[in-house]
């Protein structure tokens, strides 16, 4: 649908340009299917594993780093 809008506002819009802008051509191009797929499966994908990274992996790593250096002063360094 979107498609043929945009061919429509072209159709429209060539007759009202300058006649060297028209000898150039207006081209549209249409996108396949198959790359909306992929695009869409990328998306997706990178957003799961940004929230598995977010859910998971930073609270493991910050109670390693926890554990590792303790923060704050203690009662031996007074």
């Amino acid at each position: 649908m979107a498609q043929v809008l945009a061919q429509n506002r072209v159709a429209t819009a060539v007759p009202q340009l300058p006649l060297d802008v028209q000898k150039q051509g207006a081209v549209t191009k249409k996108v396949s299917t198959a790359s909306r797929q992929a695009l869409g499966a990328a998306v997706i994908g990178g957003m799961l594993a940004s929230t598995l990274i977010a859910i998971l992996f930073v609270p493991v790593y910050y109670v390693l780093l926890v554990r590792l250096k303790p923060m704050g002063r203690t009662q031996e360094e007074e």
